[in-house]
This record gives structure tokens, C-alpha cells and sequence, in this order.
């Protein structure tokens, strides 16, 4: 199967003032099945049996529109920003469509998908900068008005970072909200929704040491207190 896919991006930006830029862009891509979605209605040990997948499961094509604001001064950068999506043919797979020994079954649909990050930092010192965002995003699956599966619920990040000689530290706390926007069965090759998902936070560490200007030795853990958690898809997690 040969198919020319084609991809382009434009973007205004315009300066505000010395600390604040905005920006506005537009863009189109298009992403060719892989070979798991071409290959998603097939048996596992014939993994051509359905043929007609590698023909039928069309390429998805997103167009896209952004714009933001940054704001940057010597201590602190702020920025905001959001996007809205409109996915024609978006490849979705049905797990809930199986025979023996059957991946998925690969569908196109149309969806739209829009959300808005805003982040900050601010330098403390010389040493020690703190760090925020938040971000949110909402999907839909406009072919049969359904949530898109296996999209993330609002998403918080605290952290901070030190940079001090040949010494450096840093931490996140990632706070996320329950997703009670899920369609069952649906998903991606990756992962499927299985039900509603608890909000969780979980806290992360690292530290370095640079013994010479050449070497650098790291070590952190993530998930410091060993937190059950499920980001989409799954339920009776606390």
C-alpha cells in the first residue's frame, strides 16, 4: 500500500511589549496507520487473515489551531496557551469486537479534541527555582458522540529545582483529578478504557553531582511512597 501524506504549520507571532509575546498558528498533518493498526483485525498467529485492514483503515488527518501568551522577566516566565483539534478519520480500535486470537478491530471516526495549559516559574535565587503548570484537555468522538477514550483528566505539577556548585536536586508532587470521561473498550494499541479513574499524586526526587566539568552522576526516584495509580481507564482505584 503506497500513500503520499502531507504536513504544514504557520505561525504569527507579535510582541506585546519588552516582556510579553502572543502567538497564533494553524496546522495540518497526517499520520499513516502503523503497522499494528493495519494489522488490528488480524489473528495473532495469521497476522494477515483480514487482508482488507492494510485497505481499509485510512489515514488520520488533524488539522489544528493554537495561541498563547509568554511573559518572561528576569525572575519569572508565565505562559498560556490553548488548542483545538479536529480529527477526520481518527483511528480508534474496538476492543470490545474480539474473536479468538484478535488484537482490535481498527475504526475511523471523526473527533475533536481542545484544552489550555498555563505554567510558571520563578527564580528564587541563584540556586533555587520553583516551577508550576496545569493542563487540560477534552475529547470527543463526534461519529458516535461518545468521550475519546484514553485521554488524561486535569493534570497539576509542583516542583522546584537547586542548582548549587557541583550539587543539583530537584522534585515534582503531580496532582491529577479523577476522569469520569471514558468509553469502554475503546482505546489505542497502547491501552483501552476499563471505567472511570481515581485522582491520585504522586512525588518524585532527584539529586546529581558533577565531580569534574566532563561527568555528571544522577540518581532520583519517581513515585517516592509506591502510590497505586492508573492515569485513564480503570476502576476502584483510591
Amino acid at each position: 500500500r503506497n500513500e503520499l501524506t502531507y504536513a504544514g504549520f504557520t505561525r504569527l507571532e507579535q510582541a506585546l511589549d519588552d516582556r510579553t509575546v502572543g502567538y497564533a498558528g494553524i496546522g495540518h498533518t497526517q499520520r499513516f496507520p502503523d503497522y499494528w493498526e493495519l494489522i488490528s483485525m488480524s489473528s495473532a498467529n495469521a497476522p494477515v487473515a483480514n487482508a482488507s485492514a492494510l485497505q481499509t483503515t485510512r489515514s488520520e488527518k488533524t488539522t489544528q489551531v493554537d495561541a498563547g501568551l509568554l511573559y518572561r522577566t528576569a525572575q519569572m516566565n508565565i505562559s498560556a496557551s490553548a488548542f483545538y483539534n479536529r480529527v477526520n478519520d481518527f483511528i480508534l480500535i474496538n476492543y470490545n469486537q474480539l474473536a479468538a486470537g484478535v488484537i482490535g478491530l481498527a475504526t475511523n471516526v471523526d473527533a475533536q479534541t481542545y484544552g489550555a495549559e498555563l505554567a510558571a516559574s520563578y527564580r528564587v535565587n541563584d540556586w533555587l527555582k520553583l516551577n508550576t503548570s496545569i493542563a487540560y484537555v477534552h475529547g470527543k468522538d463526534l461519529t458516535n458522540d461518545r468521550p475519546l477514550a484514553q485521554l488524561p483528566p486535569v493534570e497539576a505539577r509542583l516542583g522546584f529545582t537547586v542548582d548549587y556548585q557541583r550539587w543539583s536536586a530537584g522534585g515534582v508532587l503531580r496532582l491529577v483529578a479523577p476522569q469520569d470521561r471514558f468509553n469502554a473498550g475503546f482505546g489505542n494499541i497502547a491501552g483501552k478504557d476499563l471505567g472511570p479513574a481515581a485522582g491520585f499524586g504522586t512525588v518524585s526526587l532527584n539529586a546529581g553531582y558533577r565531580p569534574t566539568k566532563q561527568s555528571l552522576i544522577l540518581f532520583g526516584v519517581d513515585n517516592l511512597f509506591d502510590k497505586l495509580y492508573c492515569n485513564t481507564g480503570y476502576r476502584g482505584y483510591a
